[in-house]
């Protein structure tokens, strides 16, 4: 069988060369997070993008936005306020996508509402502490469970050994940073010591900056941002040790805090302005046991904790008014705060055991998570006329969930043919603190996923991949128990605790071609899902009420194509000339043929690349083409799913131009102009939901971004 050495599952993303890379090939990259063993990608059943450090770095990446904005298929979603919260994947967002730092999920994404008032982002992560990033496109659930329904990312940060390279016993780096497009400083360093068998890191990064600078003018849209800084601090150490032949321990510690202060647009109101706080801290332990037992050659062994609160504090004044009676009594003047609040609390386990037999790779093992939630809203108003008031969007709640998994890979035809078959086992609860009401009452559900996955080696240097892969997802505690009435402004929210689960059937085909000039991939997929959860809205006495609800079905499919090739190994042009494409396309519709409005018009990303032989300077080109959405992708019936006349979108070809040059061996000074030929465009993540295209949600105007980074 081919041989692998063996690394831990979900943890070790060993990326040998980005995108961009000097050299084309870009199949022989090693990732881990589709099959839970590390793999070359050419040997990989499935669509997976890596965004590596070198990417990062070339990209001039200072946030979620640019860590993906390269990667065709792979789109962030956000509000002006908090700044993003999920990850999107060929139309699946939110908790429909898994998201990994350092092999451990991540707190789920909480959604507060059409005000914001409280949101909690699904990933909290600086691209500066990252050395890469990998996307598992489609079902993933046979391996990584009910919310990888849509996929997976993995974010990996830095280790040690990163720099303790060539016998070193300290290294590491510094690095500073610019970007008028929101007039933001970044600060980090890291800094790596070898003390015998033990190897620490410590690393810190600090972000500073204010609000988009895109096209937006006054008068500004109510609860637009109008005038925003923000502060980001992120505080990493790690201790890792060879303790001796047969075991490895590695410890790490998180602390994270984020602030954002926001003066925001109301006609309504006066003076109103808001402060998000983002608290989370990580704490986590991985123990490697090299066995080379009869059960097992291999055991790892993860346990992380996982803390986050948010909290969104709104300030905001009202003159007195007659109301609106019976629903919006009479006030007086009022200075009003809203107090908001969200935590989560999460303790996960996971033991996976590797063992190679003849032409068989079994990887088995099991996972348990719980987490505790809470959600509590305060408002205090200074108008005696207007009582202080507790909101409870959801009860608070316990999740749990656990799981059983085994994949086998097997070698056929002298390695030629791979066959991957895999199965998980998943249970999930969620029995919320108030069960006085039937509403309120607790759920549960299991099920079985199974995943088949082949590649097959061509004569001459091409690879067949396909799979088929079932997807579970249990419904969140929102989904589930969101309760929360607004006659004011003629809406309410409604619990629905009888949500099913959904379940997908996934297809996927494609072709690789790798050679030292060139490296293609194409690949078709198409998913139906079942029972898929969505929120529809209803007119009931006056009101419009909310809730989420399991449509019959829904499907998406569609097709992606990337292509780099370098111009030297092909016509002789001057070495370092490389050029990349990427390009997919994506559409959904549920059972009644409407559009889903989730998936993001077909984008394309091409690229035009010059190293230098000596590596001492080089540049890229890029251009990033977003297709327009137009009434016909667009679901507008507001009873079904969609939004009642939801505005389309133009298209866009955005271009960005970066440079490096390297003064000396060990510093690099980068610089880049994004949106090249200033641009006014529109994200479709932003403007779904919308009725008009508004300036204020327009995305950056020309910009420039500059960094010098010292490594020692």
């Amino acid at each position: 069988m081919y041989k692998k050495s063996i690394l831990s599952a979900s943890i070790v993303i060993a990326l040998s060369q980005g995108a961009y890379a000097e050299e084309t090939s870009t199949f022989n990259e090693v990732v881990v997070s589709a099959t839970r063993t590390n793999q070359t990608m050419d040997t990989v059943a499935a669509s997976v993008a890596v965004v590596s450090e070198k990417d990062l770095e070339e990209n001039m990446a200072k946030d979620l936005n640019d860590v993906f904005e390269y990667t065709p298929g792979v789109t962030v979603n956000g509000t002006q306020r908090q700044g993003v919260q999920s990850i999107n994947i060929r139309g699946m967002e939110g908790k429909r996508v898994k998201i990994l730092v350092d092999g451990a999920s991540q707190p789920g994404v909480f959604d507060g509402g059409p005000y914001s008032f409280i949101n909690s982002s699904a990933v909290t992560v600086d691209p500066d502490m990252l050395k890469g990033v990998e996307i598992v496109k489609g079902a993933a659930s046979s391996l990584h469970g009910s919310d990888a329904i849509g996929g997976v990312v993995a974010f990996e940060t830095k280790d040690p050994s990163d720099f303790l390279k060539d016998g070193k016993d300290f290294g590491g780096q510094a690095k500073l940073s610019y970007s008028s497009e929101d007039n933001s400083f970044g600060e980090h360093i890291a800094v790596a010591k070898r003390f015998d068998n033990l190897e620490a890191l410590v690393a810190y990064t600090r972000r500073d900056g204010s609000e988009l600078q895109n096209f937006s003018k006054a008068p500004y849209d109510d609860y637009s941002v109008t005038d925003q800084d923000y502060y980001k601090n992120d505080l990493l150490v790690k201790l890792q040790s060879q303790l001796n032949e047969d075991h490895r321990l590695e410890f790490l510690g998180e602390v994270i805090y984020n602030q954002t202060d926001s003066d925001i647009a109301s006609s309504s109101y006066k003076n109103f302005n808001a402060e998000d706080q983002t608290k989370q801290n990580r704490l986590g332990l991985k123990h490697i046991w090299f066995a080379d037992l009869a059960i097992s050659d291999t055991i790892t062994s993860q346990l992380t904790w996982t803390s986050k609160e948010e909290n969104g504090v709104t300030n905001r004044f009202k003159e007195a008014s007659p109301g609106f009676p019976p629903w919006v009594p009479p006030n007086g003047d009022n200075q009003q705060k809203k107090d908001y609040e969200y935590t989560e609390d999460k303790i996960e386990f996971e033991t996976q055991l590797d063992k190679e037999i003849q032409n068989h790779y079994l990887v088995y093992g099991l996972s348990y998570k719980h987490s505790d939630i809470s959600n509590t809203n305060r408002e205090f108003n200074s108008d005696p006329g207007t009582p202080d008031t507790v909101y409870i969007y959801t009860p608070d709640a316990k999740e749990q969930s656990f799981g059983l998994f085994l994949q086998d890979e097997i070698a056929l035809l002298n390695d030629k043919l791979i066959l991957t078959p895999g199965v998980r086992y998943d249970y999930f609860s969620t029995d919320p603190s108030d069960t006085s009401e039937e509403s309120f009452k607790k759920f549960s559900d299991s099920a079985f996923t199974g995943r088949l996955g082949a590649t097959y080696k061509l004569s001459q240097p091409g690879t067949v991949f396909a799979q088929v892969s079932q997807g579970f997802r249990a419904p969140s505690f929102d989904e589930l128990y969101y309760t929360y009435d607004n006659p004011g402004h003629g809406y309410t929210n409604r619990p629905n605790p009888d949500l099913e689960s959904e379940k997908s059937l996934s297809y996927e085909l494609g072709y690789r071609h790798n050679t030292a000039a060139s490296a293609t991939e194409f690949a078709l997929y198409y998913s139906d899902f079942t029972d898929f959860i969505d929120q529809t809205s209803t007119s009931n006495g006056g009101l419009t009420e909310y809730t989420f609800i399991n449509i019959n079905e829904a499907t998406v499919k569609g097709v992606e194509l990337s292509n780099s090739l370098d111009w030297h190994a092909i016509a002789s042009l001057p070495k370092g000339v490389t050029t990349r494409l990427a390009a997919a396309y994506t559409e959904g519709e549920d059972g009644e043929g409407n559009p889903l409005n989730s998936v993001n018009p077909w984008n394309a990303v091409a690229a035009v690349n010059y190293d230098s032989p000596n590596a001492l300077w080089g540049t890229s080109l890029k251009v990033n083409y977003t297709a327009k959405k137009s009434d016909s992708d667009i679901n507008s019936d507001g009873d079904n799913g969609g939004t009642k006349d939801q505005v389309a979108l133009p298209s866009a070809t955005v271009v960005d131009l970066t440079a490096y040059y390297k003064p000396m061996k060990d510093l690099t000074v980068r610089a880049g102009v994004m949106n090249l030929t200033n641009e006014e465009y529109y994200l479709w993540n932003d403007v779904r939901g919308e009725t008009e295209l508004s300036r204020d949600i327009t995305q950056a105007e020309r910009n420039y971004n500059i960094s010098v980074k010292y490594e020692f």
